[in-house]
């Protein structure tokens, strides 16, 4: 039998939809219509539609839930940190490196700093990459400040997509093998005094060994 009064409203929490439901009306036996929905979830939720129609004098109801989860989007931007170099300068750290998109689109509003346990410190507090395009590599350099029993620090490399959802990795590098600035092995210092008198204790030492060969 046809079924007259055709509604579809969608249901639930978690999420906004527009619009609030739809009137399809009248379908014939076997009959079908397309309905859409533009849904905005808040987290992984489930959306029930409730669907309802008449046939004849009669009304019929029935609902059908479809769960909404979300998946990694395998296209997006996919950035990681290499080549990196730290030198101590003074009381606070250099650390330098490359950062690189390896995903299918572009990253912006690049920033590369670096969290706790270390401190941001300037001149580069925050390095500004910007935009990366897929397959690009830019350089970076951070300076910062980490107790001596600091071993490790985590790089944080934030970015957005297109639409402006924000993103972020964390690369961490090790500090523990950081460059020692060189020292001088301890002078002896010896007194210009006893200096003079070690030349002359060795002088006659040497003029004394001449004498008794020629005897």
């Amino acid at each position: 039998n046809a079924a007259s009064g055709v509604q579809v409203t969608p249901q639930g929490t978690g999420f906004t939809v527009t619009p609030a439901g739809v009137f399809i009306g009248n379908l014939a036996p076997d009959g079908s219509r397309a309905v859409h929905f533009n849904l905005t979830p808040a987290g992984e939720t489930n959306v029930t539609f409730h669907v309802a129609w008449r046939n004849g004098l009669n009304t019929h109801t029935t609902d059908l839930a479809l769960p909404v989860s979300f998946g990694e989007d395998k296209r997006r931007a996919d950035l990681f940190a290499s080549n990196i170099e730290v030198v101590p300068e003074g009381d606070i750290y250099r650390a330098t490196g490359d950062v690189a998109n390896a995903g299918l689109e572009s990253a912006r509003s690049v920033l590369v700093t670096v969290g706790p346990p270390a401190i941001p410190t300037d001149p580069y507090r925050v390095y500004v990459v910007g935009t990366l395009d897929p397959d690009d590599v830019a350089p970076f350099e951070v300076t910062f400040r980490a107790g001596a029993d600091v071993t490790e620090v985590p790089l944080i490399i934030d970015y957005r997509d297109s639409d402006g959802n924000p993103f972020s990795v964390t690369v961490p590098f090790s500090i523990e093998n950081r460059t020692a600035e060189g020292t001088a092995a301890p002078a002896i210092l010896v007194p210009a005094a006893v200096a003079g008198a070690l030349v002359l204790a060795a002088a006659l030492a040497v003029l004394w060994y001449l004498r008794r060969r020629r005897r």
